[in-house]
């Protein structure tokens, strides 16, 4: 039940959840005779829709965000006792092929055997779970490193989270 909250309370704050919002405020409104504000609410919806949708929101966005935590080169990471991988990069399988389809956040899993094969520590820990019935997030994980060269000795896999809020507990 939690999981379900956490996934469904934030829509209606996502861009897309606030824009169907806020068109449906606006057929309130309009059947309530506020036709001004029906139409404020309206052109809100179609601003923060098509805003949401371009680049140059996008790049704001994670500027905003990513200017804070400038990358570190390999080399000037500092030793650690474990290199922690959160999952969110797999998508199940390619059908018919047995091969694991990898979405953008497999940059995290690249990094992470870069800095393992750098030396930078001795274990990897892999956090995903899974829907039931289905390949955890961190076994996907742990099969794509073992093509890197990596033991799964050195690996520690927790395959039950379902969101990052459970990959920290």
């Amino acid at each position: 039940m939690g999981y379900l909250l956490t996934k469904l309370l934030p829509l209606p704050v996502y861009p897309l959840g606030m824009g169907i919002v806020l068109i449906f405020a606006s057929f309130i409104l309009l059947r309530g005779n506020r036709r001004w504000l029906a139409g404020m609410t309206l052109l809100l919806s179609v601003i923060v829709l098509w805003g949401a949708s371009t680049q140059k929101v996008a790049d704001f966005i994670m500027y905003s965000l990513e200017r804070h935590y400038p990358p570190v080169a390999v080399q000037d990471t500092p030793r650690a006792e474990a290199i922690v991988i959160l999952g969110g990069m797999t998508r199940g399988m390619v059908p018919g092929t047995g091969l694991t389809d990898l979405g953008e956040a497999v940059d995290r899993l690249v990094h992470g055997a870069r800095l393992f094969k750098q030396g930078k520590a001795p274990l990897l820990i892999l956090s995903a779970g899974n829907a039931p019935g289905y390949q955890s997030g961190a076994e996907a994980m742990a099969d794509i490193l073992e093509l890197f060269g990596i033991s799964k000795e050195d690996m520690l896999l927790e395959t039950k989270s379902r969101n990052t809020l459970q990959n920290a507990l």
